[in-house]
């Protein structure tokens, strides 16, 4: 059976109507569960009591007070409460392939090594998929072909500017930018980086002239060259 979701849920039982509800903690989503069902190491191990009789079950807090009552039907105890008109508070179940790609792509079997142990509140509800499932590691993980000799380089500063323009990505930047243009002067390799919200003429060519201004202030240099 598959956990779809995970979460809260408040109780309120009919012996204590007048007292807080009972925030229920770890409840799990089962839809192919016909029945709720409460485990009762879980309760006594938060400080609980439990007794059974042959006319029903009793839950008493750290306290010693009565915080829960049940009947005996057919051979099972059931919770008496008050129906709630409150719906569940849940949380999706984060998925292994969700926690892969947070984690920077890390390969499926730290993953779960992780998961193991080595780190607190790191669950997922599918067992974990093989890296080749990720089309972000399968591009990582391809070579190409050495590039051609070019020929000589540039012998001064901004004598020579290469620029590109790469996106749009999967998820936007914090600025709102789906978009980076940089610019590498040939001679140093130095790299300059712009983000743009869109790819348009407009924010390009303004990415351009801030850059251009920009190299020029700080190498005395006109820049020549932009490819």
């Amino acid at each position: 059976m598959e956990v779809v979701a995970k979460g809260s849920m408040k109780l309120r039982p009919e012996c204590c109507p007048e007292d807080p509800p009972i925030e229920v903690h770890e409840v799990h989503v089962i839809p192919e569960l016909s029945a709720n069902l409460l485990s009762v190491n879980q309760i006594v191990q938060r400080g609980h009591t439990v007794t059974f009789t042959t006319d029903g079950v009793t839950v008493k807090n750290p306290e010693g007070h009565i915080i829960a009552t049940g009947s005996r039907t057919n051979g099972l105890f059931k919770l008496d409460q008050i129906p709630s008109t409150k719906a569940l508070a849940c949380a999706p179940v984060v998925t292994a392939d969700l926690w892969h790609r947070r984690m920077g792509h890390i390969n499926f079997n730290s993953l779960q090594r992780l998961r193991g142990g080595l780190v607190s509140g790191l669950e997922f509800s599918d067992v974990a998929k093989k890296d080749e499932n990720c089309r972000i590691c399968a591009l990582g993980k391809l070579s190409r072909l050495p590039f051609s000799n070019v020929g000589s380089r540039a012998t001064e500063l901004l004598e020579l500017v290469h620029s590109d323009i790469c996106g749009p990505m999967e998820t936007d930047s914090l600025g709102g930018s789906r978009y980076y243009l940089t610019f590498i002067d040939d001679k140093s390799r130095r790299i300059s980086v712009y983000f743009l919200a869109e790819k348009s003429a407009e924010s390009v060519f303004k990415a351009f002239e801030d850059f251009r201004r920009s190299a020029e202030r700080q190498t005395g240099k006109k820049l020549k060259v932009e490819r």
